[in-house]
């Protein structure tokens, strides 16, 4: 876990610290001073059951081909396809009953359509109404994005190339109707969890596609489609927020933010952290290759009155105090350009601060039209410094346990 439990007591926290087995604490700004203390170390059985024990003779295969553990069971488990068919039926049953959006008064992009009608631009922007920084859609209501990230189409299991026995069933590379479901990854080297440069690219067969082909046929993409727009407004979210798929954002149903990336421009030399070094924005090749990225976003989605805004980075390892202050003016300054001539109707929110003094802040508010950060706290505790021009925030993500979801804040 990049950060800490977000809840340790037993007073309605996101984290049971009873069902955790082992922990591990990173320490990832060079030069920076860190520590931790171990403050009580409690031995307690009490409710505890036993552990279960599994010959290792008999352990392997451990995955079905569901892609579920085999060896135990539980609730909501999918035993055979006409289990699958059912659940089906049961949310074809929900939607039907719940499928209209909970937001009170909401309008066509989940705005509230009871408030004050301002000015309609046609695409999203901001305004400041008594006091207070809002998202104003479209149509000119007040908008607060509650969505979601990585609103995607299964994602595939890697490793298989060097894993096979673990697997109980795969499908042959030609198979009809499964083949198309594996693929390769190529991880980048900084990302690289298994550390062995041999291991990639890695082979990956995607289990929920498959389970999503058993489940609804042979159409079964566009229908996976159609139904996540329908869950989102049926839960009450309105926003598919980043790291999610162009096939599902595109479809003009659901306000989205579009995600852009330095990535695989020249890096800092003396910059390190969690996610790789910081990119070079003063390298030529960090403003050419970044605006081949947006002309290239702009084909499709230059006017499109559903996305909300622009996202380019995430939580950058901003190393340092005043001698990040040159760096960081010159990367917001750079991508704020950019996007302004190539994607102009679009806001820009910025690079997702998950750790940054002041220095990062003031030069974010001064070139970002919002300020986006990324916050493992069960409260919102991150604000730009007094002395930073007045921009309003957003809160790209944020967890108490595992899951990630974007909320704006005013």
């Amino acid at each position: 876990m990049n950060g800490r439990p977000a809840a340790l007591d037993d007073a309605g926290g996101g984290f049971n610290i009873r069902h955790t087995t082992s922990f591990h604490i990173f320490f990832c700004q060079d030069g920076v001073a860190s520590g931790f203390s171990v403050l009580r170390v409690t031995a307690d059985g009490v409710g505890v059951p036993p552990p279960k024990v599994l010959p290792a003779k008999t352990f392997l295969p451990f995955v079905d081909r569901f892609g579920q553990f085999m060896h135990d069971d539980w609730p909501g488990k999918v035993h055979d396809e006409a289990e699958l068919a059912r659940t089906k039926v049961d949310e074809d049953a929900w939607l039907a009953k719940n499928g209209a959006t909970p937001i009170p008064e909401a309008d066509r992009f989940g705005g509230w359509a009871g408030g004050p009608q301002l000015k309609a631009t046609g695409f999203f922007r901001t305004e400041k109404v008594n006091g207070k920084w809002w998202l104003v859609d479209p149509d000119g209501r007040l908008f607060f994005s509650h969505g979601v990230d990585c609103v995607g189409i299964g994602n595939g299991t890697t490793g298989i190339g060097f894993r096979e026995k673990y697997f109980s069933w795969l499908p042959a590379k030609d198979d009809p109707a499964f083949g198309g479901f594996w693929g390769t990854c190529t991880w980048p080297a900084a990302h690289n969890f298994y550390k062995d440069p041999a291991h990639i690219p890695y082979d990956t067969f995607s289990f929920a596609n498959a389970n999503l082909r058993r489940k609804y046929g042979e159409g079964w993409k566009a229908e996976y489609i159609d139904r996540a727009h329908r869950r989102l407004r049926a839960w009450g979210l309105n926003t598919i927020a980043n790291w999610s798929w162009s096939e599902i954002y595109s479809l003009d149903r659901t306000p989205y933010t579009l995600c852009l990336g330095t990535y695989g421009t020249p890096r800092l030399k003396d910059s390190k952290g969690w996610w790789g070094a910081l990119p070079d924005p003063f390298n030529p090749e960090f403003e050419k290759k970044f605006r081949e990225r947006a002309r290239n976003a702009a084909k499709t989605m230059r006017d499109d009155p559903w996305c909300v805004g622009v996202f380019v980075d995430n939580e950058l390892s901003w190393n340092g105090e005043e001698r990040m202050k040159d760096v960081a003016e010159k990367y917001f300054s750079t991508i704020r350009r950019v996007l302004k001539e190539e994607l102009p109707n679009h806001l820009y929110l910025g690079c997702r601060i998950a750790w940054g003094t002041d220095v990062i802040y003031r030069a974010a508010a001064r070139h970002c039209d919002v300020v986006s950060v990324n916050i493992y706290n069960r409260r919102p505790v991150k604000d730009l410094p007094p002395d930073a021009e007045d921009k309003p925030m957003i809160n790209g993500e944020f967890t108490r346990t595992s899951a990630r979801s974007a909320t704006a804040t005013s």
